[in-house]
């Protein structure tokens, strides 16, 4: 059974790992970056390429190559579409039809049945 480090993603609290990571999820930009006119941009990641995504700037309308401990994924409000980023579940996409400050219940897109994951196992799914 893997486990995961109790911070979560975006908190504040140095990340050590990617494995949260995925495409078509919403991420803004850390104070981290180097770039200070990039910095808290919302982007979506398009590609994985090891360490580094590929996130397109809504603001700015460009794709940059930036490394994974530079982002922060969005944190999904009630009726907006989501991809579980961590766990056994981990790609699988549905609705959050309501949270509270740590978990979240979702309608799952492959079958029709609610699950509950902690807040920080959801990205924001970029709807198309």
């Amino acid at each position: 059974m893997r486990r995961y480090n109790r911070h979560t993603p975006g908190s504040g609290t140095e990340q050590s790992s990617s494995d949260w990571v995925t495409t078509n999820i919403y991420v803004k930009v850390r104070d981290t970056y180097p770039n200070s006119q990039v910095v808290g941009q919302i982007g979506v990641i398009r590609r994985l390429m090891g360490g580094m995504c590929a996130v397109y700037l809504r603001d700015s309308e460009e794709v940059l190559s930036i490394s994974s401990r530079h982002l922060e994924p969005v944190t999904p409000v009630c009726g907006n579409k989501v991809k579980v980023m961590m766990g056994m579940h981990r790609e699988y996409t549905g609705t959050l039809v309501c949270r509270n400050r740590e978990y979240g219940i979702v309608h799952m897109d492959f079958e029709d049945r609610y699950r509950t994951f902690r807040l920080h196992f959801l990205g924001k799914l970029m709807e198309d």
